[in-house]
């Protein structure tokens, strides 16, 4: 993320930090700045789940040396199954733990698309819920997850595969209707693989 501005203090303009933070905190981190209490006592009221960013500014600003998001849950398909949510991943400080069945799995050149070839819709890695089969990742001092760590440290992965499991027992995953086909049929056919209208006769 990038911030910049009258707003930002001097101290910090032209400097660089590296802590933890989502593109869901930018919410709670305008609403502070602004002054605006960004829970939502309303949707707590009819049991929805609470706003889940955090408030960075004070990190952001040069107040705070840490940042207060510590840990983010990774949203995914659960197991690459169209229409179900769970939590496919989490990292926690500089270490981030993987599961299920995983697209998208493999490393691209350093300038991509060039003449090799690599499908994402094809490559497919399982990271299994044992040290000996799982995926556990420093993305600080391996930043392209080329070294797996889960067997040379396993009460890391245990610890945050408990952490994980106990998020995905609040994993928030409404009603969202039926899949319409006319949407992908019209997507495919008509607006050459884009998202658009597809409601034509009402």
């Amino acid at each position: 993320a990038f911030a910049s501005g009258g707003y930002v203090p001097e101290a910090v303009r032209g400097t660089k930090v590296e802590g933890l933070m989502c593109g869901w905190d930018w919410y709670a981190t305008f609403a502070s700045i602004a002054g605006v209490d960004f829970a939502d006592p309303r949707a707590a009221a009819a049991g929805l789940p609470g706003v889940d960013g955090v408030n960075l500014w004070p990190y952001l600003s040069g107040a705070a040396a840490a940042s207060p998001r510590t840990s983010i849950p990774l949203g995914d398909r659960v197991d690459n199954v169209a229409a179900t949510v769970g939590v496919g991943g989490l990292i926690d400080g500089h270490l981030k733990l993987l599961v299920g069945r995983l697209t998208q799995s493999g490393w691209t050149g350093p300038q991509y698309p060039n003449q090799t070839h690599w499908s994402s819709g094809v490559d497919y890695q399982t990271c299994g819920r044992t040290p000996a089969t799982g995926c556990l990742f420093d993305i600080f001092a391996d930043p392209t997850e080329h070294v797996n760590l889960a067997a040379a440290q396993p009460d890391a992965f245990n610890a945050m595969l408990a952490s994980l499991d106990a998020l995905q027992e609040g994993v928030f995953f409404p009603d969202r209707g039926e899949v319409a086909q006319a949407a992908y049929d019209v997507a495919k056919g008509q607006y050459r693989g884009f998202w658009g209208p597809f409601v034509f006769d009402v």
